[in-house]
C-alpha cells in the first residue's frame, strides 16, 4: 500500500510540539476529535468494554467518529488501534497501538485516517440480494475487523465525543466476481452486504509498520522531570525544572540547546522492522530514559544496541520492533557527550 511520508519539516513540527506541551498540531493527519474534547475527556481503557455500546447491525460511521479498530486475520488479532488521549500527552499523540506494538510507538494518524475513509465509504445501509446456493464464504470466515465508534453520519456530532457510543464486527467472505467482498454484520448474519476487493485487501493484507511515524517516539517535554543518558560506560543527567535546564555535572543548558537535544533524542528515524533481537550481553551503544513529572505517565527508556554494519536496534520499554541507522546513534552520542559531560 502507497502511503505519502510525512516530511522532515512535519517530523520536526511534532517534535517541536512535544516541547510546547501539547499544543494542536494536525500536520499530515488528524485526531478527529475537537481540541477541547481531547484536552479534557478520557477514554475508560484502552477497548472499552462493549456492554455499555450499542451492537450496531447496520453500522453508520465517518472517518472521525472512530476511537477504536481491531482486525482480526484467520481468527488472531493483526492491528489494534484506539483512540486513548490522556493528560501526561501531546493532543497529537493520542492515538496507541497495543496491537502489535504495545502502545510504543507514535502513530502515523494520516495514514490511520485514510484506512479509517475506506472503512466509513463501506455501505451497511441496505444487505444485498443473493443468489440460493452462493457460496460467500462468510460461515467460516476468520477475517473479520470490529470498530468502537459513534454512530452516526454528522461528523460533527462524531467530533464532539471522546467516548463512542457503538460497536460493530464485521466479517469479510469471498469476492461476488464484481470487484467486490462478501461481508456481514456480527448480529444479523443473514443480511449480506458487499465491501470493496481494495478495501478488503487493504484489511486482510494489513502492514502495521505502515501505520507507525517513522521516528523513535513523542515524550511531552511537559510530562518530564529530568532525562538520564547512558553511554560508553558513563551516565549523563538533565534535569528539567519550569524552563531551567541543569546537567549532572553543573552545566546549565540554554533552552535552544535542549530543545535541540530533546528532538534529536526523539527524532531518530526508523529505518525497518527487526529481524532479529539484540544478542543477549551486546552492551548498548545509547541508553536515554525519560523521566516523568505525572504519576500517570509511564517512565520511557529507549535503548540503541548494535547489529551489523550501519544497523541498530531500537528496544522501547523492553519491547524491540524497529531497527535505526548506527551513524545517527553514534552522532547523537557525541552530542550527548559534549553537551551533557
Amino acid at each position: 500500500m502507497k502511503r505519502r511520508k510525512y516530511s522532515s519539516t512535519a517530523i520536526s513540527l511534532l517534535l517541536a510540539a512535544a516541547l510546547l506541551g501539547g499544543c494542536q498540531v494536525r500536520s499530515g493527519g488528524s485526531t478527529g476529535v475537537s481540541s477541547t474534547e481531547e484536552s479534557t475527556g478520557t477514554v475508560s481503557s484502552e477497548v472499552q468494554s462493549t456492554a455499555s455500546f450499542k451492537q450496531q447491525t447496520r453500522p453508520q460511521f465517518v472517518a472521525k467518529g472512530i476511537r477504536s479498530l481491531c482486525v482480526q486475520k484467520n481468527g488472531q488479532v493483526v492491528f489494534q488501534a484506539s483512540y486513548a488521549p490522556a493528560s501526561y500527552k501531546s493532543s497529537f499523540d493520542s492515538w496507541q497501538l497495543s496491537q502489535p506494538y504495545q502502545n510504543t510507538v507514535m502513530v502515523d494518524t494520516q495514514a490511520l485516517y485514510e484506512l479509517f475513509d475506506k472503512l466509513a465509504a463501506i455501505d451497511f445501509s441496505a444487505p444485498v440480494q443473493v443468489k440460493k446456493d452462493t457460496d460467500t464464504g462468510l460461515s467460516s470466515s476468520e477475517d473479520s475487523f470490529t470498530v468502537q465508534f459513534l454512530q452516526t453520519k454528522e461528523e460533527s456530532t462524531a467530533v464532539a465525543s471522546v467516548n463512542p457510543d457503538s460497536t460493530a464486527t464485521v466479517f469479510l467472505g469471498k469476492e461476488d466476481g464484481s470487484g467486490n467482498v462478501y461481508a456481514a454484520v456480527k448480529g444479523n448474519a443473514s443480511a449480506v452486504f458487499r465491501v470493496s476487493k481494495s478495501t478488503a485487501d487493504t484489511l486482510r493484507q494489513l502492514e502495521p509498520y505502515d501505520y507507525v511515524l517513522k521516528i523513535a517516539g513523542v515524550v511531552n517535554v511537559a510530562s518530564v522531570s529530568g532525562l538520564t543518558l547512558q553511554s560508553g560506560g558513563k551516565t549523563y543527567t538533565v534535569s528539567v525544572d519550569s524552563g531551567t535546564y541543569r546537567t549532572g555535572s553543573g552545566r546549565t543548558l540554554s533552552k535552544a540547546n535542549f530543545t535541540t537535544l530533546y528532538q534529536d533524542l526523539l527524532g531518530v528515524e526508523l529505518t525497518g522492522k527487526v529481524k532479529a533481537k539484540p544478542a543477549s550481553g551486546t552492551a548498548a551503544d545509547l541508553t536515554v530514559t525519560f523521566h516523568r513529572s505525572m504519576a500517570a505517565a509511564p517512565e520511557m527508556r529507549y535503548v540503541y544496541t548494535p547489529q551489523s554494519g550501519d544497523t541498530e536496534t531500537l528496544t522501547v520499554n523492553g519491547h524491540t520492533f524497529f531497527t535505526v541507522s548506527r551513524a545517527q546513534v553514534q552522532a547523537l552520542v557525541q552530542k550527548v557527550a559534549e553537551w551533557c559531560g
